[in-house]
């Protein structure tokens, strides 16, 4: 009976025991689930106290002042008529300073022609020859204001009838009446008529006619 009890006793101490062992582990702690959002500082920083987002957002738009992108240079496309042509003036006294010297120790200066939007660089040459010849007729102030440059065709009433271009060579055919004073007036005239159409490179070899008669022929007759 007394050893009945012992063991009893033992069997309750041993459960006992047992009991208090499993009281005392400790309950494991779950790991922290890692964060599948990524870094929120950026977003945090963008976000006010009282929960409402800021303007602080970079602006990637291209050409804008926070974007990483190059921005694009600014072209300027200028619709402004270039002239096509020339037309020639007089020097008094320049002796080829400025310009080709002619008689009586005067320049033929060129002088860009007025801008017509008609009218380009790239214009047949035979347009831009007759537009040059209209344009020296119909100025009728013999001093144009251009460093002192004279149009000594502007006291003549002189219309272009004809322009005849083929292998290099002109044949300008005008009609009216040229008005001289004096010897040095010829070399004068005919050098504006001649190089107005010399300017264009295709242009080697130039005839004047007035009336019918060549120039030249003409000139010789008004004499001194």
């Amino acid at each position: 009976m007394k050893k009945t009890a012992t063991i009893v006793f033992i069997l309750a101490a041993l459960v006992f025991s047992f009991t208090l062992t499993a009281c005392s582990t400790p309950t494991p702690v779950p790991a922290p689930v890692p964060d599948q959002t990524g870094d929120n500082s950026a977003t945090n920083d963008n976000i006010n106290t009282d929960g409402n987002t800021t303007d602080a957002v970079k602006d990637n738009t291209p050409g804008s002042p926070d974007s990483d992108q190059p921005q694009k240079p600014t072209v300027t496309i200028t619709t402004e008529a270039v002239p096509a042509y020339k037309i020639f003036l007089i020097a008094m006294e320049d002796e080829g300073k400025n310009g080709k010297a002619i008689g009586c120790g005067d320049s033929a200066i060129a002088v860009d022609g007025a801008a017509r939007a008609d009218l380009t660089q790239l214009s047949p040459t035979r347009d831009r020859m007759k537009a040059a010849y209209e344009q020296l007729f119909a100025a009728k102030n013999d001093n144009l204001g251009q460093a002192g440059y004279r149009n000594f065709l502007a006291g003549s009433k002189l219309q272009l009838d004809d322009l005849l271009l083929s292998d290099g060579k002109v044949l300008v055919k005008l009609g009216g009446n040229l008005v001289l004073n004096g010897t040095c007036d010829n070399p004068r005239v005919e050098a504006q008529l001649v190089e107005t159409a010399l300017q264009f490179p295709e242009v080697s070899e130039v005839t004047i006619m007035l009336n019918g008669t060549a120039l030249q022929d003409y000139l010789s007759l008004k004499g001194s």
